[in-house]
This record gives C-alpha cells, structure tokens and sequence, in this order.
C-alpha cells in the first residue's frame, strides 16, 4: 500500500479530460485527500484505500470507491464526504465522525452505496446529512 503524507491537497487532478484510478493508497495527516479542480469530465476510480480528511469533486466527475475506508482526520478535524457528481460505493467503510453531506447533489446526480458501513453497521439513510429533498438520488443496497 502507498502510503501518502501531504499538507493541504494530496492527489490533485487538473483540468483535463482522464479517467484516473488510485489503488491501494492510503492518504493521511492531509485537509483534502482527492481534489479535483476540472470543469471537465473527470472518471474517478479509488479501490482498496484508507482516506482521511474532506473528500469532495465537482459535478463533471463521475465516482467509484470500492473498500475504500473514510475515516476523520485527527490532525485537521475535517470529516467531510461530500459529493457534487455521480457516485458508486461499493464495499465502503464509513468512521464514526465522517459526515456523509448530500447537499451538493444537484439533479441527475445519483449516489448509490452497495454493502456499505457507518461504524461498523450497515449504512442507512440516518448516516446521512443533508439529503432533504434528494431522497430519490440515493439507493443503499
């Protein structure tokens, strides 16, 4: 596993149409583990990785996390998953203080977890903040 020590941004995508995959990272000690700045279509893929911090991209991404674990970071106190575009979580582990934020799920946006946890339980909708309205973006399987 790459092990990645950063101060404000640690994997950052410019604005450039990609398809980017991260494997195996883990990301800590850091404000935003992935950000993407691009008004372009952006496909990103994060699997088998331990993210801390504030994690959040831009409606013209599309996200797929698979065993990816979110969990708080002790040095920042950022506890943040918010995400702006489409996004698939497919065995994904949610920490205790992460904050699930659907506020910036605009419409045609959907957000789908797949065996997902919150704390160590099977993620419902109660895990989740800021959602009024947006019910029918989300499906939890």
């Amino acid at each position: 596993m790459l092990i990645v020590s950063c101060h404000m941004e640690c994997l950052t995508i410019p604005n450039i149409l990609l398809k980017t995959e991260n494997n195996n990272v883990n990301i800590s000690g850091v404000l935003y583990p992935i950000h993407v700045n691009s008004s372009e279509e952006v496909n990103l893929k994060v699997s088998n990785s331990n993210l801390e911090g504030w994690l959040s991209y831009g409606t013209s991404t599309t996200a797929d996390f698979t065993n990816v674990t979110f969990t708080k970071n002790n040095t920042t106190g950022y506890a943040m998953f918010r995400p702006y575009g489409t996004t698939v979580l497919n065995n994904c582990k949610f920490g205790t203080d992460m904050e699930i934020d659907l506020s910036e799920l605009g419409a045609g946006e959907t957000i789908t977890f797949i065996g997902c946890t919150y704390n160590g339980a099977p993620l419902t909708m109660g895990n989740i903040q800021n959602y009024e309205g947006k019910e029918s973006f989300v499906t939890i399987k």
